[in-house]
């Protein structure tokens, strides 16, 4: 691209900042012309197109591609009538989340679309689109881990229920004792038949809540650096860390190793706001968690620590026990899941010293 020159004579580097700018965004570009032929086309979109057409490798062989080659229902499945549907119409851009299947998987793409005016070229339809699979599925991942970290709550709910068939029971029983001690057979007799049925309807509401709730483990490779930094990016705007500020001291020699990486979600996020939780019920002014990994040949340490009051030598004995809890409506599964987790992986957790006078808990994971 070569550099225009200004009327008072001096060079401007615009076109050519502009030419770099467009060949090096992380979106996929592509601009049409009134004829529906590639005008013109960015490294990302013409790797994306090439995927599609092996064949085409330069800007100079993508422009005899056409808009409906490109985006065929084949690979683009549903996308050439969305961009139609914009394609004539002035000031109306078409954002949307469309998916195509060119890598023999489904792949979620951020579409933006529209109609532009050139001085040159006259009117031209551009599209960017960005690749956003992991962040969806991250936002996915998050709303299942989400739904995890609150089984504490339908454990507490799932108590109460349990009780309530006890009592049910339990002065079923009595009733029972009471009239048989009296002579009244067969009461008696038409209280325990009730008393059977309760058990079943007992029976029937443990049997289903097992089954929904039960934890499965699915070992596979993957980084766990990155899925921290995926939870800390969509966990630090929530509302129970808006005073609170995350820290990471991420080990970069950390490998690839085998974990279920919805566990793993789980165990940091019930950890994460256990320490948002701790720093909320202190007169901390700024909170502060650092959570830090590091590998010691075939282990891996995952650390997590805050700057709140800390734990009671007391407390840090019963800590993963079953239902104990410090804080008021809580139901003091959090960390016995955490506990239950780093099992499930054959790795341990425990309580260590802080150097910021907060509570640390650190896990250890072996590497296979």
């Amino acid at each position: 691209m070569s550099v225009e020159v200004t009327k008072n004579g001096t060079r401007s580097l615009i076109p050519e900042i502009a030419a770099e700018i467009f060949n090096n965004l992380n979106s996929g570009l592509i601009i049409f012309g009134a004829d529906n032929t590639v005008k013109d086309i960015n490294l990302i979109g013409l790797n994306i197109v090439n995927n599609v057409y092996p064949e085409i490798n330069s800007l100079e062989q993508a422009k005899k591609l056409t808009i409906d080659k490109i985006f065929s229902e084949n690979n683009f499945p549903g996308w050439l009538n969305k961009l139609e549907s914009v394609k004539n119409a002035s000031n109306i851009w078409l954002t949307e989340y469309l998916v195509s299947d060119i890598y023999d998987q489904d792949t979620i793409y951020s579409v933006k679309a529209g109609k532009v005016s050139s001085k040159s070229e006259g009117s031209l339809f551009v599209i960017i689109f960005d690749d956003v699979t992991n962040e969806k599925k991250s936002q996915h991942r998050l709303a299942w881990i989400e739904k995890q970290a609150e089984k504490g709550s339908i454990a507490s709910i799932t108590v109460h229920d349990l009780n309530n068939y006890l009592s049910l029971l339990l002065g079923g029983a009595e009733l029972t004792e009471l009239m048989l001690n009296s002579g009244k057979m067969e009461k008696a007799i038409e209280k325990i038949e009730k008393l059977k049925e309760n058990v079943k309807k007992m029976e029937t509401f443990i049997a289903s809540f097992t089954e929904e709730y039960k934890i499965e483990t699915d070992m596979q490779k993957a980084d766990l650096n990155k899925l921290i930094s995926n939870i800390v990016s969509f966990l630090s705007p929530s509302d129970g860390f808006v005073k609170i500020s995350i820290f990471t001291e991420l080990d970069s020699s950390l490998p690839e190793f085998e974990f279920d990486m919805d566990q793993l979600s789980g165990l940091l996020l019930n950890l994460l706001n256990n320490s948002a939780d701790a720093i909320e019920d202190s007169e901390t002014k700024q909170g502060r968690i650092t959570i830090k990994t590091e590998f010691d040949s075939r282990k891996v340490y995952l650390t997590v620590s805050d700057n709140g009051p800390g734990l009671m030598s007391d407390v840090k004995e019963k800590i993963f026990k079953r239902r104990f809890t410090t804080k008021k409506n809580h139901t003091g599964y959090g960390l016995m899941t955490c506990s239950s987790i780093v099992s499930n992986h054959n790795g341990q957790i425990e309580i260590v010293e802080n150097i910021n006078e907060g509570a640390a808990f650190r896990v250890m994971l072996p590497v296979s």
